[in-house]
């Protein structure tokens, strides 16, 4: 039933040529099925169900630390006592056959007719090779240290404190930046995983925000480059700018996506608690994606104000970031549940309203009332023009 509503929405927007109105409809379809699912759920089964979202994270925990999903990939269909490639002990073929079958009840995986297991389309997603894997994400979410932080921010002794800690300064010690500086392998964790996650969502930036043809692009904390890769490799007369710390630009400057484009790039190391380069004046735009949302009210004004005091008058500001209240039940959720991950960021870390992000404009004093600009993704655009100090 699902894949024939969703083959007429498509077959609807093809029609009418509208890209947008197969989104759309399949985001509308989505929230249709996922009320009536819940509506006609009785209420223990609910309760039940989200209580067993553990033991299915676990279960693609296990999937991918075991590589099942990179083994179905090789081989093909696989008979479940032969997965890990006949190494695992009696007991341990046991519980791998568990898992492929709790995983094929969760749609990671297809049980055949002659009792093997396959690849499904969201299985693929976990394969390491895949162009858009989410394999180095599903395994930072799911690092002990990660589940740690989430689990004791919420306990009432610190709910109860004057002042909070961050879930991750909980676990480990050390605000979550900090401790990435302590632990390359967590660290590289994390940058595969922000990879992993972008993009699908660096195609919907690039496809729905558009920019002159010869524009310098500005990308402030864009890490190693992978958004500001996306739009000059789609604007090939563009020049681009990454701003980031050293480790990340050099990391950008030695394997990162920009190396095709060098000679349209400049690599500048980065602060932005402190004013940008003079290169900022060069910028016609500058993009920053998931910063903003790191930081409390007061660290994201001084973020924005020093990046805006940097640029000329004119330049337009684009913040991509989730923007809550604006969007259906699937979207919302979903932001909701990234909401629920800054817990373990600095104390004051979230996603953010429209008008939250519209007061953090203001406060700057450099920037006009900002635009909402609509993308196909979770993520919405934030726009606004730099202009001369009040």
């Amino acid at each position: 039933m699902r894949r024939m509503l969703f083959v007429c929405a498509v077959a609807l927007g093809v029609v009418l040529r509208s890209e947008w109105l197969v989104f759309a409809a399949r985001v509308w379809l989505h929230d249709l099925l996922v009320r009536a699912s819940e509506a006609t759920m009785p209420p223990i089964g609910r309760v039940r169900e989200i209580i067993a979202g553990e033991a299915l994270s676990m279960t693609l925990f296990h999937l991918v630390n075991l590589g099942i999903f990179d083994e179905l990939a090789e081989r093909g269909p696989t008979a479940c006592g032969e997965l890990g490639r006949g190494n695992f002990s009696k007991v341990g073929a046991s519980f791998a056959c568990r898992y492929a079958r709790f995983g094929a009840g969760a749609g990671l995986l297809e049980r055949l007719s002659n009792g093997s297991f396959a690849l499904t389309e969201v299985g693929e997603l976990l394969v390491s090779s895949h162009p858009n894997s989410l394999r180095d994400y599903a395994m930072f979410k799911l690092d002990q240290r990660y589940y740690e932080a989430e689990r004791r921010v919420g306990e009432p002794s610190n709910l109860a404190a004057l002042k909070p800690e961050s879930g991750f300064k909980l676990a480990t010690g050390l605000e979550f930046f900090d401790y990435t500086k302590t632990a390359p392998s967590f660290a590289d964790s994390f940058d595969g995983a922000m990879q992993g996650v972008s993009a699908g969502v660096d195609l919907a930036i690039v496809a729905d925000y558009n920019l002159s043809p010869t524009a310098t692009i500005c990308d402030v904390g864009g890490g190693r480059g992978h958004l500001l890769a996306s739009f000059l490799q789609e604007y090939p007369k563009a020049q681009g700018v990454l701003f980031d710390m050293d480790d990340q630009v050099n990391a950008a400057l030695q394997k990162g996506p920009l190396r095709p484009f060098a000679e349209r790039t400049h690599f500048v190391p980065a602060n932005f608690f402190e004013p940008l380069s003079p290169v900022a004046a060069t910028c016609d735009v500058i993009l920053m994606k998931w910063i903003v949302h790191d930081w409390g009210d007061e660290d994201a004004v001084r973020i924005l104000r020093n990046v805006a005091a940097s640029a000329r008058p004119g330049t337009t500001l684009v913040l991509f970031e989730t923007i809550l209240d604006i969007d259906g039940l699937s979207f919302e959720r979903t932001k909701h549940a990234a909401d629920f991950t800054m817990l373990i960021l600095p104390a004051g870390a979230r996603e953010r309203t429209f008008a939250e992000f519209s007061d953090l404009f203001q406060a700057t004093g450099r920037l006009s009332p900002p635009r909402r600009v609509k993308l196909r993704s979770v993520n919405s655009g934030i726009q606004a023009t730099i202009s001369t100090p009040h």
